[in-house]
């Protein structure tokens, strides 16, 4: 969390899947608190690193829309 400010208002996706047992989704929202300008996109049902394989639509619909806004 004192890290990410070093980012400078450079955008941020942050990816979580919501059944991730290994790190709490908690996580990524204290760092999307803490930092304003990332955006968290939540993959309901992912486990850990599985986001892609879970729901490659919202995944690849989401990446995309983030990556346009640039």
């Amino acid at each position: 969390v004192r890290e990410i400010a070093r980012l400078n208002g450079r955008p941020l996706l942050l990816i979580h899947g919501e059944g991730d047992t290994d790190i709490a989704i908690s996580n990524s929202e204290r760092l999307q608190q803490a930092y304003p300008a990332a955006h968290l996109l939540r993959i309901p049902g992912a486990p850990h690193v599985k986001g892609f394989q879970t729901d490659r639509t919202l995944y690849l619909t989401e990446l995309t829309a983030f990556l346009a806004s640039l």
